[in-house]
């Protein structure tokens, strides 16, 4: 019965009558708001082609395209989905949604669909795309729409969280938030520190960190600008100080400005950020010593 069900809907949804393929679709975002309808739907070849056709196709209507995608979103948010909709057709899901991203009516929608990809499975694949990654640094360093800046870092963090310093595309990732860390708003300056922090808290990470072109740099002209970020700025560099072998970073002038800014405060809020810039001034001197 859901097969047919199905099956007829697709039939509607690629049907030359404007009438027939907005009710379609709609049907089909309606249905996936159902969490066990999800997983139905998103393995469905059939339903995945027509509804990134109804996305595409101009002669549509802007309200039957934007239920497209709003069915793809829903579809996409099913964490059993998410590894076939990435691979879908050698990819042809997230280049059409990447493409889609430039449009006025429907680029926010675009994007919140890519946002809903990355898991554990994906976010490797996801981050050996360029044009990924190029559309979350565009919502970023492009647009001055604070949300849309949000939930594009959102994403960063969350791919972040999947990719460590052993993935392939570990680099090209690192890149992306250098890239986005030279906005000067504190905002944006707080979560990619904050990526940071979570990402140096694997030991795995720590070495990549501190030899990656402009990390410490940032941490520490971050830690010395704004009062806001000093405290995780500073953890972060106590993080990466921490090999397993007992070795650390070769403190530079920059870094060692921090650390004396670090240890000069005495409000009762800067005791962390004091703490911090001791361990740190340790692990140095135990550096040196050896």
């Amino acid at each position: 019965l859901v097969d047919g069900l199905i099956d007829t809907l697709v039939k509607c949804a690629d049907s030359p009558e404007q009438k027939f393929r907005e009710g379609s679709v709609k049907a089909f975002l309606n249905l996936a708001l159902s969490m066990q309808n999800r997983q139905i739907l998103g393995w469905k070849n059939s339903v995945i082609n027509v509804l990134l056709k109804c996305s595409q196709n101009k002669e549509n209507s802007k309200i039957t395209r934007n239920y497209a995608i709003g069915a793809l979103g829903n579809i996409s948010a099913c964490d059993e989905n998410k590894l076939k909709l990435v691979n879908y057709n050698n990819g042809e899901m997230v280049k059409t949604l990447i493409s889609l991203t430039d449009s006025a009516l429907l680029g926010k929608d675009a994007v919140g669909v890519l946002s809903n990809l990355p898991n554990v499975d994906t976010s490797p694949l996801l981050c050996s795309s360029p044009e990924y990654l190029d559309v979350l640094t565009h919502q970023i360093l492009g647009n001055g729409n604070e949300e849309s800046q949000i939930a594009a870092l959102k994403v960063l963090r969350r791919l972040s969280s999947f990719v460590d310093s052993n993935s392939l595309c570990s680099s090209r990732l690192l890149r992306t938030i250098m890239q986005i860390c030279t906005v000067e708003k504190l905002f944006i300056k707080q979560k990619i520190v904050q990526i940071l922090k979570e990402h140096a808290r694997q030991p795995l990470n720590r070495r990549y960190l501190a030899n990656y072109p402009g990390v410490l740099d940032f941490l520490c002209l971050s830690s010395t600008k704004f009062e806001e970020v000093r405290s995780n700025a500073l953890k972060t560099l106590l993080y990466i100080s921490y090999h397993d072998d007992g070795s650390t970073f070769l403190a530079s002038e920059t870094v060692m400005i921090a650390l004396v800014k670090g240890t000069d405060l005495t409000k009762k809020k800067g005791f962390c950020c004091t703490l911090c810039s001791n361990e740190n001034y340790k692990k140095t001197s135990d550096y040196r010593r050896k």
